[in-house]
């Protein structure tokens, strides 16, 4: 049987115990699993196939002897038959309860990866092998973060100020705040990198990066004033830009400005 677990990247990042709720067919227990009233020593050898679970068949033909070997009819191929079938589970050893299971999920984790719990399935009929509960791990959408193998994508917002003056800015990580440097002139785009903020690996000790992707907002309400200084820098720049490399840079004319 299959289930879905979703999980946090604060849960992937450090591996988490999760317990969930399933309803399975489980071990009858008024039959001991047998599916027989009065458990298992009411259970009897089938006659036809003497406990094997197999039917032979002999064929005499002009080539010689033909053997052919098919599932026993009257016992379904289990070697035992039941005169009294118990009247909790009718005969199948088995019948569907809520169980609570508990999942150790590794740090590292990927979406869609199947965590594999042997014998947590359903019961097997009559005392037959469980069947395993295979995990499916969901990662939930974070509201600040987009996951890339290991590493972490977090777009961060900087005023055109501080891109031209340069800042340090609190940007969020899956461990809590930290500041990061916006160095003058950065330019919108551009891609900065805080080494070991990203996730663990799965059975590897590495650890992933956080990749800040600066993005320069530009103000939509401007003050008379504002507009008035950003007119003059725009006039003083006219024949400097960055292709022509003469003179000041647009962003050291802003920096100047501000100063």
């Amino acid at each position: 049987m299959r289930r879905k677990l979703p999980l946090t990247l604060e849960e992937i990042a450090t591996g988490v115990e999760k317990q969930i709720k399933i309803r399975r067919l489980a071990s009858c227990g008024e039959c001991e699993g047998s599916g027989a009233k009065g458990g298992p020593s009411q259970l009897n050898t089938c006659i036809t196939c003497n406990g094997s679970g197999e039917e032979r068949r002999v064929r005499q033909t002009a080539l010689g002897q033909f053997v052919s070997v098919s599932e026993c009819s009257r016992c379904d191929g289990e070697g035992q038959t039941i005169e009294d079938k118990c009247p909790e589970c009718r005969g199948q050893g088995r019948k569907e309860a809520q169980s609570t299971i508990k999942i150790n999920v590794p740090a590292g984790v990927e979406d869609g990866m199947t965590i594999n719990l042997r014998g947590q399935g359903h019961a097997g009929i009559r005392g037959g092998r469980a069947g395993d509960l295979r995990i499916e791990v969901r990662e939930k959408a974070h509201d600040y973060f987009i996951r890339r193998g290991s590493d972490l994508i977090y777009n961060l917002e900087i005023s055109f100020s501080d891109a031209a003056l340069g800042a340090d800015i609190e940007v969020p990580t899956l461990t809590g705040r930290a500041s990061v440097t916006i160095d003058p002139g950065t330019q919108s785009g551009k891609v900065l990198r805080m080494r070991g903020k990203g996730l663990g690996q799965l059975q590897s000790s590495r650890i992933g990066d956080q990749l800040i992707r600066v993005h320069v907002w530009t103000p939509q309400n401007l003050s008379d004033s504002d507009k008035d200084l950003l007119e003059k820098l725009r006039e003083s720049s006219a024949s400097n830009t960055p292709k022509q490399g003469k003179g000041k840079s647009f962003f050291s004319k802003v920096k100047d400005a501000f100063v």
